[in-house]
């Protein structure tokens, strides 16, 4: 988590104003997730995921995953890594950790897993 946080303060200093913002915005979210766990295929993992996505440090992060846009940008090299630490949280959520009103995950998500 410690990692993340650096890489998320680090990734602002070099940033336009508008993806320092929205790293700013989403930190307590990018921190608390370990980028290592979205490479997993475990289902253990996924559903540790999901939990913290769901929960009080994302609820920025939520607000905004079914945006398509980044303020960060994939095609300059100090906003890169930024871009796609977003991008790819977005696709985990949206592919494992999204449910209807009573909570019950999608179909196509129970698939994946």
């Amino acid at each position: 988590m410690f990692t993340g946080l650096l890489f998320v303060a680090g990734a602002a200093l070099a940033s336009t104003s508008a993806c320092t913002d929205q790293l700013e915005k989403y930190n307590s979210c990018l921190s608390a997730v370990d980028p290592n766990i979205l490479k997993s295929h475990s289902l253990f993992d996924i559903n540790k995921t999901c939990e913290i996505l769901n929960g009080d440090d994302c609820i920025d992060f939520i607000k905004d995953v079914y945006t398509p846009s980044v303020n960060c940008s994939i095609k300059d090299e100090n906003e890169k890594d930024s871009a796609l630490s977003i991008v790819n949280l977005k696709i985990a959520y949206l592919k494992y950790c999204v449910t209807d009103d009573e909570g019950v995950i999608c179909p196509l998500s129970e698939h994946l897993l």
